[in-house]
């Protein structure tokens, strides 16, 4: 959000009271949480200030009472706030998914490795939540050989191999 001095006004808008300094805190006047916002301000007649949020710590998601206070430089005593809310949520906590389709691979047994061409990406919304991919082997693989089968995740691809490629 951005304001200018405008927004601030006097019982006689007549008088000039010179330059206002702009702080911004949590209503109970602590410092606002500065990984999660981020203020400039300046006290130069006119100025435009701003006052931003970005995060993507999940942690993060609160509700956040904040205090603006406008004082004038030359009259320290005369100050006014105002209070305001900025709510954080966190729209990854249920994404929506659409898996893409997997193709059948045919894997000939003692075949040194074998890895599929990239499937496509999963599509999700909102798209800035992150994805992960795991892979479930059914039946499962016997203990002794448990990366016979892998996933790259990143490059989205199985690999399979054999438990004795000397034997190919």
């Amino acid at each position: 959000m951005t304001w200018t001095d405008a927004i601030v006004t006097t019982s006689n808008p007549s008088f000039d009271c010179g330059p206002i300094t702009f702080t911004i805190t949590n209503t109970d006047t602590t410092a606002f949480d500065a990984t999660v916002f981020t203020a400039t301000l300046s006290n130069v007649v006119g100025s435009t200030q701003t006052f931003s949020t970005q995060t993507d710590v999940s942690a993060k998601k609160a509700t956040y009472n904040l205090r603006v206070t406008a004082t004038f430089d030359n009259y320290s005593t005369n100050t006014g706030f105002l209070d305001f809310t900025i709510v954080i949520n966190d729209d990854c906590e249920t994404p929506s998914l659409t898996a893409s389709s997997l193709s059948n691979e045919v894997y000939v047994i003692h075949k040194v490795k074998q890895t599929t061409p990239a499937f496509t990406s999963f599509l999700n919304s909102p798209t800035y939540c992150p994805i992960t991919y795991a892979i479930a082997i059914s039946p499962s693989l016997p203990a002794s050989d448990p990366a016979a089968i892998t996933l790259d995740s990143p490059n989205r691809q199985v690999s399979f191999e054999s438990i004795d490629p000397a034997s190919e």
